[in-house]
C-alpha cells in the first residue's frame, strides 16, 4: 500500500484511541449533566464550573507552552532513551518552577478578591488541579505515540467519577462535593501518568549538563500564545461569572459544552499527526508532508460542517434532552456557538500542524493577541448587558478572527494546496438537513424520535451525498486503506 495520499495505519489507530482520551473530557460533563442540571440548578453548576475554569486556566500557564512544544521535540528524539531523558527533565524542571508560582498566586487571589473568596470552599478543592498540573505529562506520551496509554488511562478516571456522581450527589447542598469529584478527574489522571514512567525516561540529576535556556526562545512565543488564548478559550466562563451573574455562567456552560462535544473528533486527527509531521518536516520530504496537511485539513472539512449544521438544526432538542426546560434560555445561546466546530477545528490545524511544527511561533502568538483584545473588547461592551449571549457572540467572533489570522500566516504553497472546494459542496449537503429535521417534528415532535431520527438519516444522506456524487477522496482513501488491510 502506498504512503502518499494515504494515511499511515499508525495515525488512523492513534486517533481511535486520542478520539477515545478526548471524547472521555468531553462526555463525561455531558453525560452526568442532565442529572447534575437538575440537583444543583444553574447556580450551583455555575459557581463549580468557574472554579474549576479558574483553576484550569492557572493550569494551562504554568505549563508554559510545554504541552505544545514537547510533543515535536519528544517525537524528534523518541529513539534515544539519553536524549529524551535529558529533554524531559528539562523541560518538567520549567514546569515545577512555574506550577509554584501559579500555586502562590491561584492561592492569593482567592482570599484576596471579595468575590473570591465568597466561594473560596471550591477554589481551594479545585487548587488541587493546579498544584497536580505538574504530572500532566501528556506532551510527553503523545510525542511517544502512546496514546493507547492516555486513552485508557483517562476512560477509567472518567468511569469512576461518573459513579461518584451518581452515587454522592443528591441535593443542592453538595455543591463541595461535586466539586471535588471533577477535581478527581483531573488529579487521577495526572497521577496514573507516573505509572511505568521510569521504564522510559529518567531524570538527570548532573546538573551541568542540563540547559533549559535553549528552550526559553521557542517556548517565550508558545507559552505566551497559551497564555493569551487560555483567557477567551478556558476563560470564557469565569470572565462572564466576573462581567455577569452566576445563572448566566451555568446558562453559557450547557450551550457551549453542547457545542464544543464534537471537537475532540475534529482535532484528533491533527494532533496525532504532529509527531509525524514534525518528523517529516526534519527529514524535508516535502511531497509526504503536502499530503499530511491536505488529509489533516480535508479530514476537518468532513466532520466539522455536518456537525455544526446539526447542531443548529437540532439545537432546542438537544438542550432540552441534556439540561431540562430550565435551561430553556440556551438555546438562543448555542446558535452562536455553532460554527466553532468548524473554526476550533480550522485554527487547531493551522496552528498546531502547520505553524508551529514550521517554527512561525511569533506568527500564533499575534493571532492570540489580535484575538485576545477582541474577546476582552467584545465581551466588555456586551456581556454586562446580554449576559450568555454577549460572551457567545464574543467566543463566535474571536475564534473565527483567529483562525482567519493563522491562514493568512501559512504559507501560500500550503494554502493553495488545499481542498477548499469541499467547503463547498459540504455545507450545499448539510443544507438538507432543516427540511429532514422539520419533516420529522410535523410527523412527532417528541424531543428524542426527533433527535434519533434526524441524526442518522442526516449522517446517511451526508456521507452517501460525499462519497456517490461528489466522490470525496478522505472517505475513499479510508475504504482504500482498508480493503487493502484486509487483503
Amino acid at each position: 500500500m502506498s504512503r502518499t495520499g494515504m494515511l499511515k495505519n499508525s495515525v488512523k489507530i492513534n486517533y481511535f484511541y486520542d478520539v477515545i482520551y478526548k471524547l472521555s473530557n468531553v462526555l463525561f460533563p455531558l453525560v452526568t449533566f442532565p442529572y447534575i442540571s437538575r440537583i444543583l440548578a444553574p447556580e450551583g453548576v455555575g459557581t463549580v464550573q468557574f472554579g474549576i475554569s479558574l483553576a484550569q486556566s492557572f493550569a494551562v500557564i504554568s505549563a508554559l507552552g510545554i504541552p505544545v512544544y514537547g510533543i515535536k521535540e519528544v517525537a524528534k528524539c523518541q529513539h534515544d532513551k539519553q536524549k529524551l531523558s535529558l529533554l524531559f527533565t528539562e523541560l518538567i524542571s520549567l514546569h515545577a518552577v512555574m506550577v509554584v508560582l501559579l500555586s502562590i498566586i491561584y492561592l492569593a487571589a482567592t482570599f484576596y478578591f471579595p468575590d473570591l473568596y465568597a466561594i473560596k470552599e471550591v477554589l481551594l478543592i479545585c487548587s488541587l488541579i493546579v498544584f497536580s498540573s505538574l504530572f500532566n505529562i501528556d506532551w510527553f506520551y503523545s510525542g511517544l505515540e502512546k496514546f493507547k496509554f492516555i486513552a485508557l488511562r483517562s476512560l477509567s478516571v472518567k468511569v469512576v467519577s461518573i459513579a461518584l456522581i451518581f452515587l454522592l450527589v443528591k441535593t443542592r447542598e453538595d455543591i463541595a462535593m461535586y466539586a471535588w469529584i471533577l477535581t478527581f478527574g483531573f488529579v487521577g489522571n495526572y497521577l496514573l501518568n507516573l505509572v511505568g514512567l521510569e521504564k522510559k525516561v529518567r531524570l538527570i540529576t548532573e546538573l551541568k549538563i542540563l540547559n533549559v535556556k535553549k528552550h526559553l526562545q521557542h517556548l517565550f512565543f508558545i507559552f505566551g500564545t497559551i497564555l493569551i488564548a487560555s483567557l477567551y478559550s478556558y476563560s470564557d466562563s469565569a470572565i462572564l461569572g466576573l462581567l455577569s451573574t452566576k445563572y448566566e455562567v451555568g446558562i453559557y456552560v450547557v450551550a457551549v459544552k453542547l457545542s464544543k462535544i464534537s471537537i475532540p473528533i475534529i482535532i484528533a486527527m491533527s494532533t496525532v499527526m504532529i509527531p509525524q509531521v514534525s518528523v517529516l518536516i526534519e527529514q524535508k520530504k516535502s511531497d509526504e508532508l503536502n499530503q499530511a496537511f491536505r488529509d489533516g485539513f480535508g479530514f476537518v472539512i468532513l466532520m466539522a460542517i455536518p456537525i455544526c449544521f446539526g447542531l443548529f438544526a437540532l439545537r432546542e432538542e438537544f438542550i432540552l434532552i441534556f439540561s431540562g426546560e430550565e435551561f430553556l434560555s440556551s438555546v438562543e445561546v448555542l446558535a452562536y456557538l455553532t460554527p466553532l466546530p468548524l473554526f476550533i477545528g480550522f485554527g487547531y490545524f493551522f496552528a498546531f500542524l502547520v505553524l508551529i511544527p514550521l517554527d512561525r511561533n511569533p506568527q500564533v502568538f499575534i493571532a492570540a493577541i489580535i484575538g485576545l483584545v477582541s474577546f476582552l473588547a467584545i465581551n466588555l461592551l456586551l456581556t454586562p448587558n446580554y449576559g450568555a449571549k454577549g460572551t457567545a457572540i464574543a467566543t463566535f467572533i474571536t475564534e473565527g478572527l483567529v483562525t482567519v489570522i493563522y491562514v493568512a500566516f501559512t504559507p501560500n504553497y500550503i494554502v493553495k494546496k488545499l481542498p477548499w472546494k469541499r467547503v463547498a459542496y459540504s455545507s450545499l449537503i448539510c443544507f438538507t438537513f432543516f427540511p429532514i429535521v422539520q419533516g420529522l417534528r410535523l410527523i412527532n415532535d417528541h424531543l428524542f424520535f426527533v433527535t434519533l431520527t434526524a441524526v442518522p438519516i442526516c449522517a446517511l444522506v451526508y456521507f452517501s451525498c460525499q462519497l456517490f456524487i461528489f466522490k470525496d477522496g478522505s472517505i475513499r482513501k479510508l475504504l482504500q486503506s482498508k480493503r487493502t488491510n484486509h487483503e
